[in-house]
């Protein structure tokens, strides 16, 4: 689970230096073909968009809200489903922990190689007036889900800017996890149909 997170966030680095124009930004900003692919720098930060991931996965595969996942939870279908669930089953007791599923330190630092450069790039970029923060109007210019509902919750400055730190741990949340909320949802369980009551005896 952990590693396909991180070759998602590789995959996209990559599509985004093998492009002349950036899919996240709109067409009144132009990214050169020679621009690092994203990266982030903070390694708090970039932890804790993994992680908030994870728990939102866990949580919507967690049906019955006892905290391990089982095989029918986790939707065994093919050979690299299980291969997968196997992976995740660190203890090998066949169900899935929380913590089993978490990335462990040195994933964690993959991926804040893999997203820093190209984050400190964005904020240069988006950065019109060069007072080294980001402002609501700048922000606009990313074309992500989730720019509009995490601004608020990034931008802790009274005047409701970022610095370039803030802001790619902002980045870094809108790629890995969109407009998905901060705090996960469990899903609503399916209500079971309560039988009719049987006839009375005559």
């Amino acid at each position: 689970m952990q590693a396909r997170i991180l070759i998602s966030l590789v995959a996209l680095t990559a599509t985004l230096s093998a492009c002349g124009g950036s899919p996240m930004l709109s067409s009144s900003v132009a990214m050169p073909a020679d621009a690092p692919g994203v990266q982030a720098e903070s390694f708090k930060g970039v932890g804790g968009a993994l992680k908030r991931q994870v728990l939102r996965k866990f949580t919507e595969r967690d049906a019955d809200h006892n905290k391990v996942i089982t095989p029918e939870e986790w939707g065994i279908k093919t050979a690299d489903d299980f291969a997968e669930f196997k992976d995740a089953d660190d203890n090998g007791n066949g169900k899935i922990t929380l913590d089993e599923m978490m990335p462990n330190f040195f994933q964690r630092a993959n991926a804040w190689l893999k997203l820093r450069k190209p984050a400190r790039f964005m904020f240069n970029q988006i950065d019109k007036n060069n007072d080294n923060l980001v402002n609501r109007t700048e922000a606009n210019e990313i074309v992500l889900p989730g720019v509009e509902e995490k601004w608020a919750h990034f931008a802790k400055s009274k005047a409701k800017t970022m610095n370039k730190s803030q802001f790619v741990d902002f980045f870094v949340e809108l790629l890995i996890n969109g407009a998905a909320p901060l705090k996960p949802v469990a899903p609503t369980p399916t209500p079971t149909a309560t039988p009719a009551p049987a006839p009375a005896a005559k």
